[in-house]
């Protein structure tokens, strides 16, 4: 099934919502932004803590070209890195409770453009992508989160909810992200900008669905650390986990729909009723 052949089942609905935005498929080129942010003056990055997150993402770009590989597809991926060399230092709360959505405008000013549009147009400018989206890499204890392109979104529109970023803390749940438990978090969060839901109980499952994941896919990167809360077993590395059969039909990596997407997709599919 193709998309758009079926837009009543709810699986399909949702593979309608990344029609827009700047990570729109998981092919050609794409450039990945990465900005360091700190949340203290008196507690920023160091320059070590900084290459150390650096040193990590070759490990996520391996683990995202294997898994696009089973799918028959391939992405190119660029990166480019700013606040290494200056520290850029918010006042505003990034923390997803927050819902303090101008801390990410706050910090492309301090880099010298007027909105995140102004900062895409510029990097359009100057180089060849077809995919772009920003992880910010912020100094702090928070839970990562990923802001996705909306599907209200019009070509068109002078809006800074085209350009799609992800927000990664230094550490969450008081492990540093350079422990290779949380080298999943990287991929998982940038896989959200190109349409895959969470697995775990949150605004896109239940706990029932959540535990037919469990059952079903349970070595997808999107199910994150929620199989290990429960069992006194250590986290896995980022190589054992998978992108699932539900999230790639989702992201248009395959095109073999079956009925039982539905049932990981129909709580989010509800909100866009």
């Amino acid at each position: 099934m193709f998309l758009g052949q079926n837009k009543n089942n709810p699986t399909d609905k949702i593979r309608l919502i990344q029609k827009a935005g700047s990570a729109r498929s998981l092919e050609g080129k794409a450039l990945q932004v990465n900005i360091f942010i700190s949340l203290d003056k008196n507690k920023t990055w160091s320059r070590k803590g900084k290459e150390q997150v650096l040193q990590i993402l070759p490990e996520s770009e391996t683990w995202l070209k294997r898994e696009l590989g089973l799918y028959g597809h391939t992405m190119d991926i660029r990166n480019k890195n700013f606040g290494i060399d200056r520290d850029i230092i918010l006042k505003s709360n990034p923390d997803v409770d927050a819902k303090d959505y101008g801390w990410p405008n706050e910090a492309i000013k301090q880099m010298g453009y007027n909105s995140l549009i102004d900062f895409y147009d510029d990097l359009k400018s100057k180089n060849d992508f077809d995919q772009m989206y920003i992880v910010f890499f912020i100094n702090g204890q928070g839970q990562p989160y990923a802001n996705p392109c909306d599907i209200s979104f019009k070509e068109g529109d002078e809006d800074d909810s085209f350009v799609e970023y992800a927000a990664i803390f230094s550490s969450f749940d008081e492990v540093p992200i350079t422990d290779k438990s949380q080298h999943y978090l990287v991929p998982h969060e940038i896989l959200h900008l190109f349409g895959a839901l969470d697995l775990y109980e949150s605004e896109h499952q239940t706990k029932k669905t959540e535990e037919f994941a469990v059952d079903h896919l349970t070595e997808s990167v999107m199910l994150g650390s929620i199989r290990f809360v429960e069992e006194d077993s250590q986290q896995w590395n980022l190589k054992k986990y998978k992108i699932d059969e539900f999230n790639a039909y989702i992201m248009r990596l395959h095109n073999n729909y079956k009925s039982w997407y539905d049932t990981l997709s129909k709580k989010l599919a509800r909100t866009y009723d």
